[in-house]
């Protein structure tokens, strides 16, 4: 499909229209897949009646699920592949296709004769010649973005990068999610951006300590487990399980699941730098340090959104149509992140309609604070920690749905912050927004200094 249609008016829709369509086999029909049905409409049923009969039963059985019960969330990651390699190479076939037209207009118009003033192509200068004795130029080093903008000359976009693309081991899996440009230029000339010392800091400590604080964090808090089995609405703990608990047990959740995803991703980067090749970090600030849904969003599952902006956002109109495609992305994201379902439908809902009050008051916040002096007054400062404790909120109530509990669940979890009065639930959500205000501040104080460095 993309090499057929790459270069043509159809080239990016076709390329849409098989990854869309691939989704929704694999969302609504995997789950009814069954070795037996292989054999009733295989020629194997007449080669080997018997022997595969016998093997799609065993295949098929309840206590049988394989190594990847849940294949199509891997199935989903490829998807993506398939979208970067046949928009990449459709760009890259228009970005040919006018290179050549403009040097065949730049052959055409230099028609003048040679003059003997002017050396033939075969009389170079001594200054023109090359110097054997002097050493080839280094070749620049180019990091992951650099390729994602402009890809190494050496990529051919042949079936063969196509295959290791796709099926890359050390990515295939979980990501981090690699464009295919940027990938395809580190084939032949591995990555040159952590040097070997760069590399043992990234593998022992950054790698490193996160895994160990989450076998830290698994042995000794049981919030996720809480959350998972809905404590609160057991009879034991009716009356146990108020504001405060509620809140606890949603922010320790949305920490391990940072947690969590930080330890994945990091382990295949890790692995994938190992090899020679360079691809995003994901979750690149702490959980805790996000007071947008923005940045939140960005820092998440950053390699994620770096794909999103380039394939999707930027060629729906970019930030001109911010708020009406936010709801494109985030519903995208929902019904491409697991097998659709009500909650994550609802969490594209919530994060996308409270991105358009985001935007509004940042703007807002730029017609009233336009210097860079009047930014600096307590008064703008209060009211932006207090804007990042209530989107703190947000964060984790929308994660908590999306995520864990779903909104038959949200329902039981207000049900449980209000179990003990509405006066003691407003006084803790008091006390949270002072906390997460002062959070917030400090994360805002932080990111000015790196700006001011």
């Amino acid at each position: 499909v993309t090499h057929s249609a790459a270069k043509k008016g159809v080239g990016i829709p076709a390329v849409w229209l098989s990854a869309i369509s691939q989704l929704a086999l694999a969302q609504f029909t995997a789950h009814r897949w069954r070795f037996g049905g292989l054999a009733e409409n295989s020629v194997l049923k007449v080669l080997w009646p018997g022997a595969f009969a016998n093997f799609s039963q065993t295949m098929d059985h309840q206590s049988h699920h394989g190594m990847l019960p849940r294949w199509w969330v891997h199935h989903n990651l490829l998807v993506l592949r398939l979208v970067s390699y046949g928009v990449d190479l459709h760009h890259a076939r228009v970005k040919k296709g006018a290179e050549a037209r403009d040097d065949g207009m730049t052959k055409a118009t230099q028609t003048k004769p040679m003059t003997k003033t002017q050396p033939k192509a075969s009389e170079k200068t001594d200054d023109e010649k090359p110097n054997p004795k002097e050493p080839n130029p280094t070749p620049e080093r180019r990091d992951y973005d650099s390729l994602a903008r402009t890809p190494s000359r050496d990529v051919s976009y042949s079936v063969y990068e196509y295959v290791a693309y796709c099926l890359y081991p050390p990515l295939y899996l979980a990501g981090p999610t690699a464009v295919f440009d940027a990938f395809a230029s580190q084939l032949r000339t591995p990555q040159s951006s952590y040097s070997r010392k760069q590399l043992l800091y990234y593998v022992f400590v950054k790698f490193g300590a996160v895994l160990l604080l989450l076998e830290v964090w698994t042995h000794l808090i049981y919030t996720n487990a809480m959350a998972k089995s809905r404590v609160w609405t057991r009879a034991s703990s009716v009356g146990n399980f108020g504001p405060f608990e509620v809140g606890v047990t949603s922010l320790a959740t949305l920490n391990f699941m940072w947690l969590k995803f930080t330890v994945i991703w990091r382990f295949f980067r890790t692995w994938s730098l190992l090899s020679g090749v360079e691809v995003p970090e994901n979750t690149t600030r702490c959980v805790n340090n996000n007071a947008t849904i923005l940045g939140f969003w960005k820092g998440w599952h950053a390699s994620y959104n770096k794909w999103l902006v380039r394939y999707l956002y930027i060629p729906l109109g970019g930030s001109k149509y911010k708020l009406i495609n936010a709801f494109v992305v985030f519903g995208f994201v929902g019904a491409w992140h697991d097998r659709v379902s009500p909650r994550l439908f609802w969490w594209a809902i919530f994060f996308a309609a409270f991105l358009a009050p985001e935007t509004l008051v940042g703007a807002l916040g730029e017609k009233l604070f336009p210097t860079t002096e009047s930014r600096s007054t307590r008064t703008f400062r209060l009211i932006r920690s207090f804007i990042g404790a209530v989107n703190v909120h947000v964060l984790i109530t929308g994660n908590m749905v999306g995520y864990v509990v779903g909104m038959d669940g949200a329902n039981e979890l207000v049900g449980a912050y209000f179990s003990r009065g509405v006066w003691s639930a407003l006084w803790f959500l008091a006390a949270s927004l002072v906390a997460c205000g002062a959070a917030a501040h400090v994360g805002f104080e932080q990111r000015a200094g790196e700006l001011r460095a």
